[in-house]
């Protein structure tokens, strides 16, 4: 791993202190723990312990990334972008292991997230070599280095490398390929999908079915542009992953599936059913992009329900409609943004006389009954959710 210092210019002076000196690299350590099936079975890296101190929130695996990077404001001007690219076209020049420990430990505080793109834009508008130094250092970052800062470098510049040789560059890809099953480093390898892969969709596809989490929701967000039918019946029924309460990944699942299109299809599946509400249940929680950023959201609900008035049948299918209201009456946190225009005061009416048409139905009474004696702790917990909207526990 620490042959990087070997190929540096032999003006370097030879005593430096090498910041990433016998560390693992994370590379390794996540290609032993991909299973037979191609999954990752992996919760955290060798550098956590160092990247995060004792008592310190741990944040879920391409949170802070994937915020800033689908949410925060793009600035190109950032003073981290022109630092960085300094740094590098130095290295494309010099090959310099001093250059090289000023980038290592500068990355390490901070956040590439919502720049490593304008990084990589201003290196191919400056025209480096890239094919010599920056090729090998790039290289050593993604497969070598000890650090997620450094890999995510790494990976971001092999985006904009492609090798001559295609045997090389295939063997490249497998490698980054490998790299994105760990959430972290999804959001960069989708770009590097889209940057050089031959086959985009299909190899974004792939991974998202790898990934969970915010892994899930990067590739689904490469996968915006997509026609394919079979990738959006898939991101609609299968991409949003239940449990997961983000309105961004419910917004994406929604937007790029068609749900409104599928909702009007007849013979509706229950599979569908239960996805719609899922996706529902997630935009109305609030958040940078949510319920009120859809569109479609308005001819949504009111499909839903709709839909409701016949086949509701579950306590959770209540709740979600009990969310609905909430949102419609202004109790919900996406409620303070609504748009007057799209969710007109007559509309809204509309929808909360109908959900009381489904709550008046008897059948409630009795399944509450059934699930308070449940031996199930889900069971007897959506009973007492239920009791309460229905205003059975008074």
């Amino acid at each position: 791993m620490n042959n990087i210092e070997n190929k540096a210019s032999q003006n370097e002076i030879p005593e430096i202190d090498l910041p990433w000196s016998n560390l693992p690299s994370i590379f390794e350590h996540v290609k032993s723990n991909i299973d037979e099936d191609g999954r990752l079975q992996l919760n955290h890296l060798p550098c956590d312990e160092k990247t995060y101190k004792e008592e310190t929130l741990r944040l879920e695996h391409g949170f802070s990334d994937g915020m800033v990077f689908h949410f925060g404001e793009e600035d190109s001007n950032n003073k981290n972008v022109s630092k960085l690219v300094d740094l590098l076209i130095n290295i494309s020049e010099t090959n310099s292991i001093s250059t090289k420990v000023e980038l290592y430990n500068y990355i390490q505080n901070i956040t590439l997230g919502p720049i490593f793109v304008f990084i990589m834009d201003s290196l191919m508008e400056h025209d480096i070599k890239v094919d010599l130094y920056l090729y090998d250092f790039a290289k050593w970052l993604a497969f070598e280095s000890p650090s997620t800062s450094s890999v995510k470098l790494g990976i971001s510049l092999l985006a904009i490398i492609i090798d001559d040789d295609e045997d090389i560059e295939q063997e490249l890809n497998r490698k980054l390929f490998t790299l994105g099953k760990y959430d972290d480093f999804t959001l960069y390898v989708g770009y590097a999908i889209c940057s050089k892969f031959k086959y985009v969709e299909r190899e974004l596809w792939k991974l998202s079915k790898l990934v969970s989490g915010w892994g899930r929701i990067h590739t689904i967000f490469y996968l915006t542009p997509t026609e394919n039918p079979e990738i959006k019946n898939w991101i609609l029924r299968k991409g949003f992953i239940s449990g997961n309460m983000i309105p961004y990944h419910a917004f994406l699942c929604a937007s790029i599936g068609n749900l409104k299109t599928e909702l009007c299809k007849n013979n509706i599946d229950s599979e569908l059913l239960l996805v719609a509400g899922e996706l529902i249940e997630a935009l109305v929680l609030g958040g940078p992009i949510d319920i009120n950023d859809y569109e479609d959201g308005p001819e949504v609900f009111r499909l839903y329900i709709n839909l409701m008035s016949n086949r509701a049948f579950k306590l959770q299918q209540l709740m979600i409609l009990a969310d609905i209201i909430d949102f419609l009456t202004g109790k919900a946190a996406s409620s303070t943004h609504m748009s007057k225009e799209l969710w007109p005061e007559k509309f809204r009416n509309e929808l909360l006389n109908n959900i009381k048409l489904i709550f008046k139905d008897p059948k409630w009474i009795q399944i509450v009954k059934e699930k308070s004696v449940s031996t199930d702790e889900d069971d007897i917990w959506e009973a007492e959710v239920v009791s309460n909207i229905l205003g059975l526990s008074k």
